[in-house]
Order: C-alpha cells, then structure tokens, then sequence
C-alpha cells in the first residue's frame, strides 16, 4: 500500500508514532476505486522498494474485511479476519465522503493503525504524530529535508544540496535554498551545543 510503512526504532520515555506503524488510508483506497462492492485485493507496505508486510482484503455489504498473519507475543503466528465497517457523512458541496469506523470505539476516521494484532484508529493504538515529540534540532532539520526534497533531492543534511528543479525561477530556488542551509546551521549549532553540555557535565 502507498501509505507509511512499518518501523521499528523508538525513543526513551516516548510514544509509539503513527509513522512507525501499519496504517489503512480509506483516501487512498477510495482514490483507486478499491472499495467498490465485491471487490478483493491484497495491500502491501514498503519500505523504499523492500516489501515489509500484506494483508488481504475483501469489500462487502459496507464493509472491509481483513484478512491476515501475525505474530503474537509467544511468537506463534495467529490467523486474523477483521471486519472494519463503513460511515458516511455529505460534503457541503454535494456527494458524500467516506470513513472507517473503528472497531473499538465507533469513531469515524480516515486511517487505522495496527499496533499489535488488529486495526484501530490512532486514539485507540494510543500513538502520536512524530511532529509532537520533535525537540528543537529535529525541528530544524526536518524543515531542511522538506526542501530538500521538494527540490528533488534527498532528505540527508550530509548529502550535496539538490540542483534548481526544471521550470522552477532562480529566485524561488535561491530562497528555498536559503531558508533549507540557515534551518540545518541551526540544527548543527543546537548538536554542537548539546554536545559540549554533556562533556561538560561529565567533566564535572
């Protein structure tokens, strides 16, 4: 599936994040016409080109249903079905849009997580936006990468700085340019900063 793939890294006293699970978009599925009645399928996650998971699905009566492995905590592989109904509310502008409901506390959302064995939505998972533990440096950075990649390149500080996109203006580029080296010279100036804090307090 082209939504965010699973991960495994973590931080000390922190929540697990949203990017770091299996998620189901009901967006991209709708987007792809994969939720007509009837309709099966498998989805699957990458991690750049790797796959790193699939279930299967199935379409039917408002309906969603799952279907797939997973491994439990005695390390035994348990066979899940999963029926995730259906909601919907109108657009002010006519035609309707649709939700998942989730299986545990009948919200209405546009994505479910799994975090252990079944599909539920963030509140229910208890996860948070990787944005929200950010600290200052990584703030910095990620706004850095942004560009980064909105020029075409990639997202490491270390890596040469992307070349002007075709079409784009000299003078948007320059700017985007800009904005991107001031933002990572902050995140170096806050690493060097903490660094030099911990030597001195090991000093001590």
């Amino acid at each position: 599936m082209g939504g965010v793939g699973s991960g495994s890294w973590h931080r000390w006293n922190t929540k697990e994040t949203t990017e770091s699970q299996y998620c189901i978009d009901i967006r991209w599925l709708k987007k792809r016409n994969y939720l007509k009645d009837g309709i099966s399928g498998t989805l699957s996650w990458f991690r750049g080109s790797e796959a790193t998971g699939s279930i299967s699905y199935k379409i039917k009566k408002q309906q969603m249903i799952l279907s797939y492995h997973c491994q439990t905590s005695g390390h035994d592989c348990e066979s899940i079905e999963q029926v995730v109904c259906f909601d919907y509310t109108y657009c002010n502008y006519g035609g309707q849009r649709m939700w998942f409901l989730c299986p545990t506390c009948g919200k209405r959302v546009a994505i479910l997580y799994c975090i252990r064995t079944h599909f539920l939505c963030r509140h229910c998972c208890n996860l948070t936006y990787a944005s929200q533990q950010e600290n200052y440096t990584d703030r910095s950075f990620r706004y850095a990468s942004n560009i980064r990649k909105k020029l075409g390149g990639g997202s490491d500080p270390l890596d040469p700085f992307p070349w002007k996109p075709k079409y784009m203006h000299w003078r948007t580029y320059w700017k985007l340019r800009k904005k991107a080296k001031e933002a990572e010279q902050t995140g170096w100036d806050s690493l060097l900063k903490k660094s030099l804090n911990y030597q001195r307090v090991g000093s001590e």
